[in-house]
């Protein structure tokens, strides 16, 4: 056979164009259904240049930043971006030739990565929805104070723990009094041992001021929309939220010795105090109390993170407590404490033991969340954010 008559196939990004060259006919793009497209050449096409390197030598790129630059060729987007990643449930497109809605399969027309992002088990949730929701929060944080908490970052802390910030890290405005939940928060800071080894008395009254803060924070927003959204996922149903957020969060376990003396809430929101030195202990308004009656030692920040919109930052800090060391932690500051609870209770389900991606104004952040079991049951260990 005359070498004139014999095609090979070169067959790129995953399946999703493939090329037909043969020395008979120019080179041809055909889709993932098997239609022909356009004839091309390789300076001015993206087959076979998918995500490759910027090259100036060309007219025009196929990677994904020529989007951003106005460079790309004008077949990239049929031939490099025919992808579902981040755009599951998409609105039908008559201009693209496959598809990411629920309803592409009636059609027979989903884009070939449609079963990897969007086509998900119960209970998955994708990286994108996570960033989704997390802006959601945010925006939602009706009781977020950081305009009335003022925030003295000092010195960096040095490697060896010395202190480098002589003043006080945070000043609170009685103001954020007026936000109920951060008021009904501050009723429960004396209710907790710090040793880990002293159980906890749990004593009527005390029962009643964590029922009276949970009443508060399930009004809000922010819960409204995550118990929509772990029901969504399977995760809790609607009608069992607050028993199960209750449990998880202020139901007591062991952390020493078998003593019932911890808890994910005593944990997170104030600190407890294991093997001489501090564990736990990620949120601001505890430590701004414990700074102000001088319980508390503020030795400098090591990471920020800006919230974006006045809407507060994060911290990675240095600092002792009732003189034992806690060389390295982190917190949110200025943000409400259903927020808090709300972002590490999602991460916790979504990314179990594991980082996980959220996204606040647009920059991504990783929370971290563990969980531990007691009796049979898994309860929230600590969740705080990776910066």
């Amino acid at each position: 056979m005359s070498p004139l008559l014999v095609p090979f196939f070169l067959v790129v990004f995953a399946g999703i164009s493939t090329t037909v060259v043969s020395r008979a006919h120019s080179l041809g793009t055909f889709d993932v259904f098997g239609r022909h497209m356009v004839a091309v050449n390789n300076d001015t096409s993206c087959v076979g240049r998918c995500n490759e390197s910027a090259d100036p030598s060309k007219p025009c790129q196929c990677n994904k930043f020529c989007q951003t630059f106005g460079d790309c060729c004008q077949d990239y987007a049929i031939v490099c971006a025919l992808t579902c990643e981040n755009n599951c449930d998409a609105n039908y497109d008559p201009s693209k030739f496959c598809q990411c809605n629920k309803r592409c399969g009636e059609f027979r027309n989903c884009c070939p990565d449609y079963s990897k992002h969007c086509d998900l088990p119960p209970g998955k949730v994708t990286d994108a929805e996570l960033a989704a929701i997390s802006e959601d929060l945010l925006s939602l944080d009706i009781n977020n104070v950081s305009p009335l908490v003022g925030i003295n970052l000092q010195g960096r802390m040095p490697s060896d723990g010395s202190d480098n910030a002589p003043n006080l890290l945070l000043q609170v405005n009685e103001a954020v009094f007026e936000k109920k939940t951060i008021s009904k928060l501050y009723a429960l800071h004396d209710n907790y041992e710090a040793a880990v080894e002293i159980p906890e008395d749990n004593t009527e009254n005390e029962k009643q001021e964590v029922n009276d803060f949970l009443d508060e924070i399930m009004k809000t927003p922010i819960m409204q929309r995550t118990k929509d959204f772990l029901a969504e996922k399977d995760f809790i149903p609607a009608i069992n939220f607050r028993q199960t957020f209750h449990r998880l969060w202020f139901g007591f376990y062991s952390r020493a010795k078998g003593i019932a003396g911890s808890s994910g809430f005593e944990h997170v929101f104030m600190g407890e105090l294991k093997n001489g030195g501090v564990s736990g202990f990620h949120h601001w308004a505890f430590f701004a109390k414990e700074e102000l009656n001088n319980k508390l030692n503020y030795k400098g920040y090591v990471k920020q993170f800006n919230l974006g919109s006045n809407k507060g930052i994060v911290i990675s800090e240095g600092f002792a407590w009732r003189n034992a060391p806690k060389p390295i932690s982190s917190m949110f500051i200025g943000t409400s404490p259903e927020f808090d609870l709300a972002i590490y209770t999602i991460c916790w389900f979504a990314r179990p033991n594991a980082l996980c991606p959220v996204v606040f104004n647009g920059k991504k952040l990783l929370i971290q969340t563990y969980d531990i079991t007691y009796n049979g049951e898994k309860y929230i260990a600590t969740a705080y954010p990776d910066v």
